[in-house]
């Protein structure tokens, strides 16, 4: 699991999802909220034409937390580190993206179970839910609050520790296609 450290993660959840993969499913994994976007030229995520010339990046999982197997970190890791698919340090969500499409990887998209804060301010005030709360979440980016998350998920009766920054690792053993928490 990489996530933000604004993410509000259910460990437990994940841990669900993982267990319920089979060996090949697990050992190929590569999973989040995934998206189709433009790539934006200026900005903090701008990236010149010269180290991507395409207009739009390949489906990617958004980088606020995704699940990526051991076996298809250590096939993406090489294909950028040789120079195979660009260095996007700014934009690592869509680097990742970049670097499965290359392989002929694809992101699964758990996209009802990995969300974030909307950035339209009219739909945040029209839910009539907290998503971080939702029985489904596996992963919430940019809550409002994590404390609400927290307590959210407290008074559901789950564990009080599901809130998690960036130094919750999942780890997947490809052979037994089961992940424990480290």
């Amino acid at each position: 699991l990489k996530c933000d450290e604004d993410s509000f993660v259910h460990v437990a959840k994940i841990n669900e999802y993982l267990a319920g993969l089979g060996a090949a499913a697990a050992a190929a994994l590569y999973a989040g909220q995934v998206v189709v976007a433009p790539v934006r030229r200026t900005g903090k995520w701008g990236v010149p034409a010269e180290v991507f010339p395409a207009a739009q990046y390949p489906p990617y999982a958004k980088g606020g937390g995704y699940l990526l197997s051991i076996d298809v970190a250590r096939q993406i890791v090489p294909e950028i580190q040789t120079g195979r698919s660009p260095l996007l340090s700014n934009v690592e969500d869509a680097m990742v993206g970049v670097a499965a499409d290359r392989l002929a990887m694809s992101a699964t998209g758990l996209n009802h179970h990995f969300r974030e804060l909307s950035l339209d301010i009219a739909a945040v005030r029209a839910a009539s839910a907290l998503h971080c709360c939702s029985s489904d979440t596996m992963l919430y980016h940019k809550p409002a609050q994590l404390a609400v998350c927290d307590a959210c998920w407290a008074a559901g009766g789950l564990e009080p520790d599901t809130q998690a920054a960036g130094a919750v690792r999942l780890l997947l053993r490809p052979s037994r296609g089961r992940a424990t928490s480290a």
